[in-house]
């Protein structure tokens, strides 16, 4: 029995096609002239579903991107942004008429409707935040190459997590949590 590959692996393999297909483009001169030759020509939606909002104050403010540039943080460079309600800790989007081809996603839980990711003094979010593909990362934000998603069908659904914190501040809240109920027991 052949075992599921980790995450590692997963994010090792998406970093390669895309390193593959950048190297490709500029390495053959046809596909050099016309990057939209990688993909087969088309356009599609993509409905991207928030989950995991700690509540429902603020708005969900979601970017996708086409290219490394600006992402995740700065959304002048964006190739669209949308702004949503929460509505029962979810929220849905769609973008549409999007030309087949690589695109990652960063979303925000802007609970104070400021516009911008709160942070505390240390530089750590205080607001939720979410990427698209699942990027494994610890500290600072993912690249846009561990979080890119292809779009090769008219119509493709995505699921993005909203975390709250880093991945070290969600580790020591699980062991405060275990430490208060076996002192209490």
């Amino acid at each position: 029995m052949i075992p599921f590959p980790n995450k590692l692996v997963i994010s090792t393999i998406k970093h390669f096609l895309v390193v593959s297909m950048i190297a490709g483009a500029l390495l053959c001169p046809a596909c050099a002239a016309s990057k939209e030759k990688l993909y087969r020509e088309g356009s599609g939606a993509l409905a991207v579903k928030l989950v995991g909002f700690r509540n429902n104050h603020g708005e969900a403010t979601i970017s996708l991107f086409n290219n490394p540039k600006g992402f995740p943080r700065n959304d002048l460079f964006a190739l669209e942004s949308k702004t949503v309600p929460i509505v029962d800790q979810a929220a849905h989007v769609t973008f549409t008429h999007l030309p087949y081809g690589t695109y990652a996603l960063s979303a925000l839980h802007d609970e104070n409707l400021d516009g911008q990711m709160a942070t505390s003094w240390a530089g750590s979010p205080d607001e939720g935040f979410g990427f698209s593909g699942h990027p494994d990362y610890k500290f600072g934000p993912p690249d846009y190459a561990s979080s890119s998603i292809f779009l090769t069908t008219p119509e493709r659904e995505i699921v993005i997590r909203i975390k709250y914190g880093t991945s070290r501040l969600q580790h020591q809240q699980k062991l405060r949590k275990r430490n208060v109920k076996t002192e209490m027991d």
